[in-house]
């Protein structure tokens, strides 16, 4: 087998990857504290990445059957954490 070198532009874009997904799962891991017992509701309905996220909103749970109002309430603010990162929330 022979090893392929790899040019420093190609290494700076794979860093940068790598560090936009550790961002990334670490905002989906901040919402998953939200949202971790009705995960299999929102996956089956199409929030697949955290950006699915950012334009949820109350009908959205009605529809989903989410219902609870405390629960409710953390994901709605996990929701506008999402919308604001620039806050330094997420």
């Amino acid at each position: 087998m022979v090893k392929k070198s790899v040019d420093k532009s190609t290494w700076y874009r794979i860093v940068e990857k790598t560090e936009r997904q550790y961002f990334e799962n670490k905002r989906i891991l901040k919402m998953s504290n939200c949202i971790q017992d009705h995960i299999s509701i929102f996956v089956l309905n199409g929030y697949e990445d955290v950006e699915n996220f950012i334009d949820l909103n109350e009908s959205e749970l009605d529809y989903l059957g989410i219902r609870d109002p405390r629960i409710r309430a953390k994901i709605m603010a996990a929701v506008e954490r999402l919308q604001a990162p620039s806050i330094g929330c997420f």
